[in-house]
């Protein structure tokens, strides 16, 4: 029997919000998966930016500047912000 070790590294996903919706389905689902890694949470408020990554050992960020630093440091990006 032939055991493949995986060499691809965990896709950096970013997460856009930090709201109910993001705190309780998406950064727990992304911090989770082994395939990926939460890379970092972008909010309006940094308040609950900065909340949502501790929980989870990552990167808060916010404004304008931030959300360009969180885009850029991602394979991809998640949202979950209202419609």
């Amino acid at each position: 029997m032939t055991t493949h070790v995986s060499s691809v590294p965990p896709l950096r996903i970013g997460l856009v919000g930090a709201g109910p919706w993001a705190r309780l389905t998406h950064a727990p689902a992304l911090a989770g998966h082994p395939g990926a890694v939460l890379g970092g949470v972008w909010g309006r408020r940094a308040e609950a930016a900065q909340t949502l990554a501790t929980a989870h050992g990552t990167e808060a960020y916010t404004g304008e500047e931030g959300l360009d630093a969180l885009l850029a440091a991602s394979d991809a990006v998640a949202f979950a912000v209202p419609p």
